[in-house]
């Protein structure tokens, strides 16, 4: 009799917790639902890149609108002759997307530079931030063989929240 009160003591403190973790899985997608609809990647250092390593960036867009705004830090000034390009490749797109080419500004970071972005940024994507010359190239490969990409993000994997 008490192995029996003991396995259905046991039994019920699983179903309370099956509850109570459900409650709070539903609440933290409730929570996270509205910051699906935005996206955020971190652009660091590339291998072999000449960027030092304390620069980094990040790419914050909204999924629906297409555009996005780009915020670097610790970067190095320009030559009068360079400009950034920031590129999107990855799955879903037909060609790597330029997104932008901008001038960091002389005390070496660039706030909040808006660019435009596709419509949809989808899972395995990434960013990157070539520094070339001024006007930027025509393709990716292009800007691959005439300058150095600096900062880069990881693919983009699928978000926690939409699971």
């Amino acid at each position: 009799m008490l192995a029996d009160a003991a396995l259905k003591a046991a039994q019920n403190q699983l179903e309370a917790e099956r509850i109570v973790n459900s409650r709070e899985l539903a609440g933290l997608r409730a929570a996270a639902a509205p910051l699906a609809a935005h996206g955020l990647a971190l652009l660091l250092p590339a291998e072999g890149a000449r960027a030092p390593l304390a620069a980094f960036g990040a790419v914050a867009w909204g999924r629906a609108g297409g555009r996005a705004l780009v915020s670097l830090s610790g970067m190095p000034a320009q030559a009068p002759g360079a400009d950034y390009q920031l590129w999107l490749e990855g799955p879903g797109l037909a060609n790597p997307v330029e997104c932008a080419v901008f001038h960091a500004p002389a005390d070496g970071d660039a706030a909040g530079v808006q660019v435009s972005v596709p419509d949809s940024v989808s899972t395995g994507c990434r960013f990157i931030l070539v520094d070339g010359q001024k006007g930027g190239a025509r393709t990716l490969d292009e800007a691959r063989a005439r300058a150095s990409i600096v900062l880069a993000t990881s693919p983009l994997a699928e978000s926690i929240s939409g699971r």
